[in-house]
């Protein structure tokens, strides 16, 4: 009798501690379930976090974005450089080196080196971006006049036979200006940037660059099919000429809704702030 109330008591007790025990195992189950559904909401939270830029990083983006639309890239209204031909990309960087005068006193690429053309490229499209130093030509043929020669051997550059030292670029068109740029907005995500900004092309309508009669048009295609942004002709005087910038930007705030936006991604690598897509919409 003795035994069997023992049994019965060593019954109970195990009992006890194995719903403890079973509570215990779902109380730490259901508090590291919802720590982590916190932790992972705050991550998500954190990661989808957008913040408008400041005032210098507008500066310098709307810099970068003029360097890119001041030559033949502003030919993209959606700009993939992946794409883009490796002449293109010297091209480029012959104008970025004149215009930013990154070779001194000199007005083009001549005397740089293959590594300092490619390290200039790079700091535009990043350092996994490929380009070839090889002959810059007026042109896409095989026969096309070499502007600038690349030495190979020495990798250096050096002015072409037939062409002369200050022709540092190819124009991106003999007839369409690089554009203006007006700032929409941008906004950054950690280390990504995406700036929105409206532009205005200028051609004339002969065809002849000389022509007073221009057509504006909120994108480079627009421009070259002569599809001008209506309530803009008065945005010229007698001569041709565009009016003063505070007139024009008076005028671009009645007709912005009416001009495409392009969306620029930068992400900033190593200072610079790097390329990663430039794409249009109406």
């Amino acid at each position: 009798m003795k035994n069997s109330k023992s049994s019965k008591g060593i019954l109970v007790v195990t009992i006890i501690l194995a719903l403890a025990l079973i509570g215990s195992g779902s109380y730490i189950t259901y508090t590291e379930f919802f720590a982590k559904k916190e932790g992972s909401k705050t991550e998500e939270k954190k990661e989808t976090t957008e913040v408008a830029i400041s005032a210098e990083e507008k500066t310098k983006l709307l810099e970068r974005i003029a360097d890119i639309n001041n030559y033949n890239l502003g030919m993209y209204d959606d700009l993939d450089i992946s794409k883009v031909s490796n002449q293109e990309k010297l091209a480029f960087v012959s104008f970025i080196v004149a215009n930013k005068k990154l070779n001194g006193e000199k007005p083009s690429i001549v005397g740089l080196s293959g590594k300092k053309v490619t390290e200039i490229y790079q700091s535009y499209f990043g350092s996994s971006s490929t380009i070839i130093n090889e002959d810059i030509k007026m042109g896409n043929t095989s026969d096309s006049e070499v502007l600038f020669k690349y030495n190979k051997e020495k990798d250096i550059y050096e002015i072409g036979k037939e062409a002369w030292e200050s022709l540092y670029y190819v124009p991106m068109s003999y007839n369409i200006t690089a554009p203006n740029t007006f700032y929409v907005e941008g906004t950054k995500n950690n280390n990504l940037y995406t700036i929105k900004v409206n532009s205005l092309f200028e051609t004339p309508i002969s065809g002849d660059i000389s022509s007073p009669a221009k057509v504006i048009a909120g994108s480079y295609t627009d421009a070259k099919n002569m599809k001008k942004i209506e309530g803009t002709d008065s945005w010229y005087d007698s001569d041709g000429n565009l009016m003063k910038e505070e007139i024009t930007n008076t005028d671009y705030e009645q007709v912005k809704d009416k001009i495409p936006t392009h969306t620029y991604t930068f992400a900033l690598e190593n200072g610079n702030y790097i390329l990663q897509s430039k794409t249009m919409s109406k």
